[in-house]
């Protein structure tokens, strides 16, 4: 699926892969991050309540590593880019 085409329904799948990869007895942080970062590349320009949800629900599961500097990182640009619904 062409990300110009269905930028929406790409930027939901990886924000869902990031949350999963936080999930289960060895989460994979680095690997959440990194989807988590790509998905709201791809998001910002989309205006989307469910989006928005699903992005600040990856905020939220992120907290448990909040004092890690790229979780924080990426905890604050969620919060201060994406409005909430």
């Amino acid at each position: 699926m062409p990300t110009d085409q269905f930028a929406r329904s790409y930027g939901l799948r990886l924000t869902v892969l990031a949350t999963t990869h936080l999930q289960g007895p060895s989460p994979d942080v680095d690997l959440a991050l990194e989807y988590g970062r790509h998905a709201l590349d791809v998001l910002s320009t989309i205006s989307s309540a469910r989006a928005n949800d699903y992005t600040h629900d990856l905020a939220r599961r992120l907290v448990p590593w909040k004092d890690h500097g790229p979780a924080r990182d990426l905890i604050h640009r969620i919060r201060t880019d994406v409005p909430f619904t």
